[in-house]
């Protein structure tokens, strides 16, 4: 028998890695379930349906408003450095 078609040459990169204990996620918890999906999600009410289409309306809306803003404050900074010598208050003489 040759020696290269022995028993040990068709198992070339079936390793397996059998290990038993205890294991735990980063913050110390025991792993008890390797399978993510075997947990059932838990269905919602239409009450937090709608919650959350609201906050995420109300997310919506801050965001352009801090867009807006933030608009605004670089027109007005742009403004300020294309304009070094404006003046915005009146001065003594015009009051």
């Amino acid at each position: 028998m040759d020696s290269a078609k022995g028993p040990q040459a068709g198992a070339a990169g079936r390793e397996f890695v059998i290990a038993a204990g205890g294991y735990r996620d980063i913050e110390g918890r025991l792993v008890l379930d390797w399978e993510i999906e075997s947990q059932p999600r838990p269905e919602l009410s239409d009450d937090v349906l709608q919650e959350l289409d609201s906050l995420r309306q109300e997310v919506a809306e801050l965001t352009e408003r801090m867009d807006f803003t933030e608009r605004l404050l670089a027109s007005s900074r742009r403004e300020e450095l294309d304009n070094p010598n404006r003046m915005d208050r009146p001065s003594e003489d015009h009051r």
